[in-house]
């Protein structure tokens, strides 16, 4: 897609899947460029997030992930890479609690990817605003689509420790 003087080794790349609600501030268009042009990732699909807390009727009630998938989409569009990556809406709206599953294409995109035979890790990020005015960006990897523990608990201390300078 972008031709750059060097080559990161095939072994080296890693599955990535990037969650957004990229209609919701304008960082996440940035965040999914740099995923998209970033050689070692191997972009394997984005999934439009909601953003309904922070909406303020600016769109009609859950439909705030369609708009971030529009966004999506004219971010591709603008790159000219529309055609390579595949696009899924993620869940219109927030779980209702721990146990009820949004069920949404989205979802089911991160299971069947993470359950693929592919020897390269897979990531998903999700980018979302928070309330406190700072990105919330959690990445998670999965193997033999188990989400790993220990890696959510690193990431998730080296974001506290982040927040806390």
């Amino acid at each position: 897609m972008f031709q750059y003087h060097f080559q990161v080794p095939e072994q080296k790349k890693i599955r990535m899947i990037v969650h957004t609600d990229c209609k919701n501030e304008a960082d996440d268009q940035y965040a999914v460029a740099h995923h998209l042009m970033t050689p070692k990732f191997v972009v394997k699909g984005l999934i439009a997030g909601h953003f309904d807390k922070a909406n303020q009727g600016r769109y009609p009630d859950g439909g705030t992930a369609k708009a971030s998938y529009d966004e999506i989409i004219k971010v591709l569009d603008l790159m000219h890479v529309k055609d390579e990556y595949p696009v899924f809406m993620g869940s219109a709206r927030p779980l209702a609690d721990e146990n009820t599953p949004n069920i949404c294409p989205g979802a089911q995109f991160i299971v069947d990817e993470a359950m693929k035979d592919d020897s390269r890790p897979l990531f998903a990020g999700f980018f979302h605003y928070q309330f406190s005015h700072n990105t919330c960006i959690v990445v998670v990897q999965m193997t033999d689509g188990l989400v790993q523990e220990n890696e959510v608990e690193r990431l998730t201390k080296r974001s506290d420790e982040r927040h806390s300078l």
